[in-house]
């Protein structure tokens, strides 16, 4: 059902009402061109200053704060536990330089994975989407990516610990470390 009103407050409703199968809602459709640019628009969502989130033909999306996000309050989380390494996995992962068939291999270059190598690595940040093609949650390596920075980090840690540890012990070995400290304060 649709509904159209002007009482400023949902002025378009699209309102679903299967119980099962597949569910759409809003289909919004270019039928005599492929605009795929960043001036031709599907959606655009603004106020009376600024342009505040933008779906471009070609599927960019721009959002005023450049920002997304997903719920991830406490209260609606269970089973909540440390994570696994991740580091490794994500060396694994292949880093591509492409571009789309059918648009100009100059100037249309993208980076990021393919859907078929990331699937052998990380099946869950993969999915056929309805139109049968492969889709990576891109947003989900980002906790991943954190992960593997923290362990970098330990990493570096423990090697800053060795290196003092070993130079402590050389300079205490030829008495050079006490000097050097009681010429440093004087």
């Amino acid at each position: 059902s649709s509904c159209f009103n002007n009482n400023g407050y949902a002025p378009v409703v699209v309102e679903t009402t299967a119980s099962s199968g597949a569910v759409y809602g809003l289909d919004i459709h270019h039928s005599g061109y492929d605009p795929d640019d960043h001036t031709s628009l599907f959606l655009k969502c603004y106020d009376n200053a600024n342009d505040r989130m933008v779906v471009y033909s070609d599927g960019d999306i721009k959002n005023h704060d450049n920002s997304y996000g997903g719920l991830s309050d406490i209260t609606l989380k269970e089973n909540i536990r440390p994570c696994t390494s991740k580091l490794n996995d994500l060396l694994n992962v292949k880093v591509r330089h492409y571009n789309f068939k059918g648009y100009d291999k100059v100037k249309d270059k993208h980076i990021g994975v393919v859907s078929q190598e990331l699937e052998k690595v990380f099946p869950g940040l993969v999915y056929t989407g309805h139109d049968g093609y492969k889709v990576v949650q891109y947003s989900l390596f980002v906790p991943m990516l954190i992960k593997a920075i923290q362990e970098l980090n330990l990493k570096v840690e423990k090697i800053n610990e060795r290196t003092t540890t070993t130079n402590d012990d050389r300079r205490s070995s030829d008495g050079s470390g006490a000097n050097a400290v009681a010429h440093y304060d004087a």
